[in-house]
């Protein structure tokens, strides 16, 4: 071979391994840069809450923390009160996908999920939070509600506890006797049980109570905690505070997400949102319990608290409502029993 060729042949061989060199690099360009874009995909939700601007504060910092702790991959824009959809259009429009999570209230669609007005609240199946928490932990409500809601195409991420349901009234209350005195504004699920001690009971919505109490058209009502009277401006017409335990917390409420949109994020993402959504649950009940709090500790109502031996009786009372409730769904049963269980081992119920 001439020296020519042999010098050819070297500058070639070179070219080859350069040319190759080159491609691989390019491909592992291209390999990164995709792996990259993956990674760094943003996901962008919305969110709609059934609460108004009261609690809009709560919300947008539940999307900050989000938006933190993901780097900016996943941004959540959050909607007040029927914003977007109706409230008691949350759930469908959560499973469609034209939500991708929601804060919702069970007894909105009690129609479509068996549990919901279990979920929500039924008379005397809780009286503490710890209660609450038991029998959505321990006992198992929460794998029912995981269920209920999975056959919507909805994850239930968690629940969030609400604050007191007591009542307030023109006149001391610390029996059901005194009850049967006045006339209550009460929902059907309560009025039902304190009409078995014939105690009267109408219902009216909240936008009616400070005319009807200032008027004398009711004397009671049984709606939510201090916090809530005083929201409302009804010290102005009452200045007594019954602590019932009738139910507390006073409502469960629930954190919804589209099952679909869970499941293109990425493990890390998912970690996230879940440490996100249990914060958010427990700054909401604080927030709720904090205002109750600083309500009561401001002397706005006079205190007081019904009898043991009368809740004994209502929780009793209750059981009519509850084992209605069980004949809906085999779930519905499971839940009924929990909660009885719950009652009988807190010595509420014989």
């Amino acid at each position: 071979m001439s020296e020519e060729v042999k010098l050819f042949a070297k500058w070639a061989k070179k070219l080859s391994c350069v040319v190759i060199g080159a491609s691989v690099f390019a491909s592992a360009l291209t390999i990164g840069a995709d792996t990259f874009a993956a990674d760094e995909k943003i996901y962008r939700w919305k969110m709609q809450r059934y609460t108004g601007t009261e609690s809009q504060k709560i919300f947008r910092n539940f999307a900050k923390d989000v938006k933190e702790a993901s780097n900016g991959r996943l941004r959540i824009t959050t909607f007040g009160g029927g914003e977007l959809v109706p409230n008691d259009q949350l759930l469908k429009a959560t499973g469609s996908g034209v939500l991708q999570m929601s804060y919702g209230y069970g007894a909105y669609w009690s129609g479509s999920v068996d549990l919901a007005r279990i979920e929500s609240g039924l008379p005397l199946a809780w009286t503490t939070l710890d209660e609450a928490k038991d029998l959505w932990f321990n006992k198992g409500m929460n794998n029912l509600l995981v269920e209920a809601y999975g056959e919507h195409g909805v994850r239930y991420m968690s629940p969030s506890f609400g604050g007191d349901y007591d009542l307030l009234s023109k006149e001391p209350i610390e029996s059901l006797d005194h009850m049967k005195k006045i006339k209550i504004r009460a929902t059907s699920n309560v009025a039902v049980i304190l009409e078995k001690f014939d105690v009267p009971t109408v219902y009216l919505p909240p936008e009616e109570f400070y005319t009807s109490m200032s008027t004398n058209s009711i004397s009671g009502i049984i709606y939510g905690s201090a916090y809530d009277y005083e929201q409302l401006k009804l010290q102005e017409t009452a200045k007594h505070y019954t602590k019932l335990s009738l139910l507390t917390p006073g409502f469960v409420d629930n954190i919804l997400v589209n099952q679909e949109a869970w499941d293109e994020l990425p493990k890390d993402l998912q970690e996230i949102l879940d440490t996100s959504v249990k914060k958010l649950a427990e700054d909401h009940h604080n927030w709720l319990i904090d205002g109750a709090k600083k309500t009561l500790s401001d002397n706005v109502f006079e205190v007081h608290t019904l009898q043991t031996s009368d809740v004994t009786k209502l929780t009793d009372a209750a059981q009519d409502l509850w084992n209605e409730e069980a004949k809906r769904s085999v779930r519905n049963e499971a839940a009924i029993n929990m909660i009885k269980d719950l009652a009988g081992s807190n010595g509420r119920l014989k």
